[in-house]
């Protein structure tokens, strides 16, 4: 439950800095799922990059990313 916690704060700050292109971001324990507005644009590319390695870079936890999509698999 606190490593929960801890992570949502992290997330917090992320869908703050990333508003412009993370429209959606829902984890639960260590799933996740979130929309991303993929414009194509150069800026939504490095974005989406520096998005992935701000969620590997903090605490211990390390996430596998899927490829970008327009379909999601439960």
């Amino acid at each position: 439950m606190w490593a929960t916690i801890y992570f949502a704060l992290h997330e917090d700050g992320l869908s703050e800095e990333f508003r412009e292109f993370l429209l959606f971001l829902v984890r639960y324990i260590d799933d996740g799922f979130g929309i991303w507005n993929w414009t194509g644009t150069a800026e939504c590319k490095r974005c989406w990059a520096l998005f992935v390695q701000k969620m590997n870079t903090f605490g211990q936890l390390r996430w596998e990313f899927v490829p970008l999509s327009n379909t999601g698999d439960f």
